[in-house]
C-alpha cells in the first residue's frame, strides 16, 4: 500500500510539474503578447502624434495658400489701379502737349501780327523824321 501511495504521489508530482510547465509557457506567451500590445500602443501613439502634425501642417499650408491667393488678388487689383494711373498720366501728358502746342500756335500768331507793327514802330523811333 505504501508503494502504491508512493507511485500515486509520483504520478501527481509529474502531473503537477507538467501543469507548472504549461502554466509557465502560457504566462510567457501572455507576457510576450502584453509586450507586443504595449509596443503596438507606443507605435500607435507615435503615429497619432505624426498624424496630428501632418494635419496641422496641411492646415498651415491651406492657410498659406489662402493668404497667397489674397496677396495675388491684391496684386491684380494694384495692377489694375496702376494701369488706370498710367492711362491717366498718358492722357494728362497728351493734354499738356496739346495745350503747349495751342500756346505755341497762339504765340506764333501773336508774333506774326505784332512783330511787323513792333518792327515798324522800332524803325520809326530809330529813323529821324523826314
Amino acid at each position: 500500500a505504501n508503494k502504491k501511495l508512493m507511485q500515486d504521489i509520483d504520478v501527481m508530482k509529474t502531473e503537477s510539474d507538467r501543469q507548472d510547465k504549461e502554466l509557465k509557457a502560457f504566462l510567457m506567451q501572455q507576457t510576450e503578447q502584453t509586450n507586443a500590445i504595449k509596443a503596438y500602443d507606443a507605435q500607435n501613439r507615435e503615429l497619432m502624434v505624426r498624424l496630428a502634425e501632418l494635419v496641422q501642417k496641411e492646415k498651415n499650408e491651406e492657410k498659406m495658400a489662402a493668404e497667397l491667393s489674397q496677396v495675388h488678388i491684391a496684386n491684380l487689383a494694384l495692377e489694375v489701379k496702376l494701369q488706370a494711373m498710367e492711362e491717366k498720366m498718358e492722357k494728362l501728358l497728351a493734354d499738356l502737349q496739346s495745350e503747349r502746342q495751342e500756346k505755341s500756335d497762339t504765340d506764333r500768331t501773336i508774333n506774326l501780327r505784332v512783330a511787323p507793327k513792333a518792327k515798324a514802330k522800332a524803325q520809326a523811333k530809330s529813323s529821324p523824321p523826314l
